[in-house]
């Protein structure tokens, strides 16, 4: 039986250190049933989720179905560049956001 998931795009209002002890404030942007979808909001900058600067960082969160969702996989990216011509680029993932869960 194959596992049914969705894809959260959330946005932080800083870089997640990783010395951090709490999360940065964060805000969830949308919901896709597609991974590509989701990654493609991120990379494409879809709704200006970036903010002219407010949201330096975005991840995509593969969440399953369910009453006690966990995360099996995430991907990270930053913001490079100016607001502009810069764009959301992937990196690796945070030491601060390793346990991080829904």
């Amino acid at each position: 039986m194959q596992e049914e998931h969705f894809y959260r795009v959330i946005t932080f209002t800083e870089l997640p250190k990783e010395t951090d002890v709490a999360l940065p404030e964060y805000d969830t942007r949308a919901h896709y049933l597609e991974k590509i979808d989701a990654i493609r909001c991120v990379q494409e900058n879809w709704g200006d989720i970036y903010e002219v600067g407010s949201y330096p960082a975005a991840m995509v969160i593969e969440t399953p179905f369910g009453l006690y969702p966990y995360c099996p996989h995430r991907w990270y990216f930053e913001w490079e560049g100016d607001w502009e011509t810069g764009g959301y680029v992937e990196k690796p993932e945070p030491k601060s956001l390793e346990q991080w869960n829904i």
